[in-house]
């Protein structure tokens, strides 16, 4: 009885701590980029929508690099990744800054939403892993929506050696994917955003707009200040509430802070420590 009972405080701490570094919300997409050998599923699923959907990105395209000056395909990103010792990181980052999204997990392999993956050691929160593979087999195959890239927003080359290589236009695949994981809880909101950047990294502001544009969120002025340590930080008038705020705190992983605000009704912060990720 004894030993029973312990395991059962054991457990329920486990799931406690686990749903505690959650970044699950029912209302809003949870974006999870599945590595293939010769592509990237990048699949984003609404519980409370009942509804999913993914871009598949074939192996060939041309992407940025994180923490380079250089680029590469995206079949090679996650074995580059486990070069430098850490392929989740690196697969997240690098499709993060190409593709104006915010990205909540990286699996790999091509069983991405069997049961078995809930207890395969992944980084993220179980709980997450959990309520994910929950979601997606409760759909059916009309609620699941697979897109390509469109190809007018493409080019394709042959190098010297023979390699193919396909480039994308950035400005038109984030003006593409902008509604694609849109939250309807974030858009009924309809909160007004101002982002500034502090990082002292031109382009930082730029690409948290995108990300806040594409779970949903309305932004009405990008602007810099001076720099500051730190990751990312917002301020509100009350509405610490919202769905918006938890995607914040849960998915961009910003941290409340007091101060002045001037226009919006949300005020985000980029600081050093965040630029720092996609240099």
């Amino acid at each position: 009885m004894a030993t029973v009972l312990i395991l059962s405080i054991l457990v329920f701490g486990w799931l406690v701590f686990e749903k505690g570094r959650s970044k699950w919300g029912e209302n809003r997409f949870y974006i999870t980029a599945v590595v293939e050998d010769e592509w990237i599923r990048v699949v984003g699923v609404n519980s409370r929508a009942k509804r999913a959907v993914e871009v598949v990105i074939p192996g060939e395209v041309m992407v940025p690099l994180v923490g380079t000056q250089g680029e590469l395909k995206v079949k090679s990103l996650w074995r580059f990744g486990e070069s430098e010792g850490r392929p989740e990181e690196m697969v997240r980052r690098s499709l993060e800054s190409w593709m104006g999204v915010k990205i909540d997990a990286v699996w790999r392999g091509d069983a991405a939403f069997e049961w078995s993956r809930v207890w395969s050691g992944m980084a993220e929160s179980k709980w997450d892993s959990f309520s994910t593979v929950k979601a997606w087999n409760e759909l059916r195959d009309d609620q699941r929506e697979s897109l390509r890239i469109p190809s007018r927003l493409t080019s394709m080359k042959v190098t010297p050696d023979g390699q193919t290589e396909v480039r994308v236009d950035k400005g038109g695949l984030w003006a593409w994917m902008e509604g694609l994981w849109a939250s309807p809880a974030i858009l009924a909101e309809s909160l007004s955003f101002e982002v500034i950047n502090a990082s002292g990294e031109p382009g930082m502001a730029r690409l948290v707009e995108q990300m806040i544009k594409s779970a949903g969120g309305v932004v009405v002025l990008v602007d810099t200040a001076e720099v500051e340590d730190g990751l990312c930080w917002y301020e509100s008038g009350g509405e610490s509430e919202s769905v918006s705020i938890d995607w914040l705190e849960r998915q961009m992983g910003c941290g409340e802070r007091t101060g002045n605000r001037v226009g919006g009704d949300v005020r985000v912060v980029i600081g050093k420590e965040w630029a720092e990720r996609y240099r």
